[in-house]
This record gives structure tokens, C-alpha cells and sequence, in this order.
């Protein structure tokens, strides 16, 4: 039998089911427990609707033992490897534990609403009066240094929210001008009870950017310790 690995969680947690009542297959070992699905077919599909549904379920099981550490989606395993691996990695995980608990993960992004300023540098007039090779030199400069402008200004905006949401985040991640579009791509673990007045402030109006906000959502960002068991 294959098991499809939701989370790790605390022993200690108490009994859960899946939403429509169907029981879950839980491994303890020491201070750690193991939430998986039980597949009888090898070539069980993995879907859309299945990401969907394994995401709800994970959602509810970090709701539920207030805190856990999720798997990496689809994570195929199976009962005696889980238990070698939650001896294994018993103190990574208890820490992991303790570092998401009561928290939740926010993901914000910051797209860019005003256009790069480079093509704007020098007029069309100016540009055609210069030799070809010395016109895609210009554009290449201007572009460098309107790339280093967003960089640093995307750089700027990262450390004013994580500054705004203060001690209330407990980790973040960031990716600076990941695209053209996007300014800034940030991952926050959050104290569950400040969650509202955090999205609150980080959907402030900023002046050339415009922020969204996306969870909460169990810690996948903030859990690497779990992986192919």
C-alpha cells in the first residue's frame, strides 16, 4: 500500500479524519506523528483537482494541531519508511514544529504599474541621429541601469514591509524582480492572530507598485526539513 504524505505533525496532536469522514493513516513515532493518504493502486492519478483537494486537507490538519510541517505535493512513501525517517530527522522536524506554531504563511507580491524608464531616457529624434551600433549600445546601458533602479528600489520596498509587519513575523523569504512584471515576491510566516491587521497594512497604497496578498495557508514555504520520505 503507498501512502500519499500530507504533513508532519507533534504526536501529540489529537485524532482527525478527512473532510468527508474517511480516516487518514497516521504513523507515530516518538514525539512525531505522520498524516498520509492510502492508495491501494500504483497508478493512482495526481491532478489539478487533486493538488486542490490535498491543499484543503493539509489546511485543515495545520488548523487542527496548530501547526505542521507540509509535504511536498505528490510525496510518495510508505509506513516503514516513514518511521525511518521520522527517527532520522526527529530533530529537525521538532523544531520546525515549534518554529510554525500558531503561525500561518502569507504570500505577497508586488507588480509593477508603471512602465520601465529606460525607453523614455531619449527621444526618437535623438536616438535616430545616432549609428545603429551606438543606439543598441545606449539602450543596452539604459536598460542595465533601469534594471539596477528596479532592483534597488524593489530591494527598498521588501525591507519597508517586513519593517511595517514587525515582530508579528517570525520568517520570511523574498525574490527580488523574479519577472518583468513583478517587483517583489515575498513568503511571510505570520502569528495566526495578527493575520487581518497584517493584510491590512501591506495592502497600503505604494507609489509604483500594486500589492497582493494571497493566503493564509500552511507553512510550504517554511518547511523544507520535509522531504522525499
Amino acid at each position: 500500500m503507498r501512502l500519499l504524505l500530507l504533513a508532519i505533525s507533534s504526536a501529540s496532536c489529537p485524532p482527525f479524519a478527512a473532510a468527508d469522514g474517511g480516516p487518514l493513516v497516521r504513523v507515530s513515532e516518538g514525539a512525531l506523528a505522520a498524516w498520509a493518504m492510502a492508495h491501494d493502486h500504483s497508478d493512482t492519478a495526481i491532478g489539478r483537482a487533486e493538488l486542490i483537494a490535498h491543499h484543503a486537507l493539509v489546511s485543515r490538519l495545520h488548523d487542527h494541531a496548530d501547526g505542521v510541517l507540509p509535504a511536498r505535493f505528490p510525496t510518495w512513501t510508505d509506513e516503514a519508511a516513514l518511521r525511518v525517517v521520522l527517527r532520522q530527522q526527529a530533530t529537525a522536524y521538532g523544531a520546525g514544529l515549534e518554529h510554525v506554531r500558531g503561525r500561518v504563511e502569507l504570500a505577497v507580491t508586488a507588480l509593477w504599474t508603471e512602465a520601465p524608464e529606460a525607453a523614455r531616457r531619449h527621444g526618437d529624434d535623438q536616438q535616430a541621429r545616432l549609428s545603429p551600433g551606438t543606439r543598441y549600445l545606449l539602450q543596452r546601458q539604459e536598460a542595465f541601469v533601469g534594471s539596477d533602479r528596479r532592483r534597488a528600489t524593489a530591494t527598498s520596498l521588501a525591507d519597508e514591509l517586513e519593517h511595517e509587519v514587525g515582530e508579528v513575523v517570525a520568517d520570511s523569504q523574498r525574490q527580488v524582480c523574479p519577472s518583468t512584471n513583478v517587483a517583489l515576491s515575498m513568503a511571510l510566516l505570520v502569528a495566526r492572530a495578527a493575520v487581518p491587521d497584517v493584510q491590512v497594512g501591506l495592502l497600503r497604497h505604494r507609489a509604483g507598485v500594486r500589492i497582493l496578498v494571497n493566503g493564509p495557508w500552511p507553512p510550504y514555504t517554511f518547511a523544507a526539513v520535509v522531504r522525499e520520505a
